[in-house]
This record gives structure tokens, sequence and C-alpha cells, in this order.
């Protein structure tokens, strides 16, 4: 039918089957989850996980203060860390972040770091041994 394509972004996806997956990743379709505000709503989480491994790449989105106590994207970072011990710490970084800028087509703005994007960065204090310790601690929002 042509509904679905890579400008659709499809938010939330609670009640999506392994079907529904791959149709949306054969579409291309941009997929934006809110596991907090699912949570609180509805008590239940997107599954990032089987997301991921059907080639669907998710952004990770705030909802509203109407669902969650915060639009703090560092809030729910730690959320889905503590609730999908499973995701790699490096994925969940680059949902809230790259995912998130190609979901609302701001690729070639920001993102990533890199030549000719904007600085859209801030500095966090910490003292990490190991270069996936730094995106562990920045994920479950320790200092």
């Amino acid at each position: 039918m042509g509904l679905l394509d890579p400008l659709t972004l499809a938010v939330h996806l609670l009640q999506v089957t392994p079907k529904d997956m791959d149709i949306l990743a054969r579409s291309q379709v941009k997929v934006c989850v809110c596991p907090r505000s699912n949570h609180n709503l509805h008590g239940r989480l997107p599954d990032i996980e089987r997301m991921i491994l059907k080639g669907i790449r998710p952004a990770l989105g705030t909802d509203s203060l109407a669902s969650c106590d915060s639009l703090n994207i560092w809030d729910e970072m730690a959320f889905i860390a503590k609730h999908y011990p499973g995701l790699d710490p490096r994925t969940l970084f680059s949902m809230a972040t790259h995912n998130g800028a190609k979901a609302l087509g701001l690729e070639h703005v920001t993102g990533t770091i890199a030549q000719g994007k904007r600085a859209d960065f801030i500095y966090r204090p910490m003292d990490p041994k190991t270069e996936n310790e730094i995106f562990e601690r920045m994920v479950s929002n320790e200092h």
C-alpha cells in the first residue's frame, strides 16, 4: 500500500508483533520509544532488544510531563539501562543521539561529533577506567 516509508516516524510501538517489526524494518520506518511513559501509563515496555535484532534503530524519546516526572534524556537512558540490562551502553547512547537526530531528519546537522555539525555536547566529570565504562556511566546517569 505504500503507507510506510523512511519519512514515517512510529512512536511507542507497544502492540507490535515480530511480523510488524519486519514490515517496519523493510520500510525503513523511523521509530521512537518512550519507555518511562509506557511503563507509567501501561505497565509495559517496548521490545527494544527485538527491534534492534530486526534491524530497527530506535530513537529515544521522553514523551510528556503528563506521563513522566521529567523530560530529561539522562533519566530516560538510566531507566532503560536498568530495565534492559542486556542492551549495550553504546547502543543506548546512540538511541539518545544519532538515532534521535536521524528520526527527526537532522542527522546532517547533529547527532554525532563530526566536522560541519553542531557541537551539541556537554561536559560530565568522571574518571573511567575503560572506554566502555564511559558509556556505562553516561547511560546510567552516574557521575
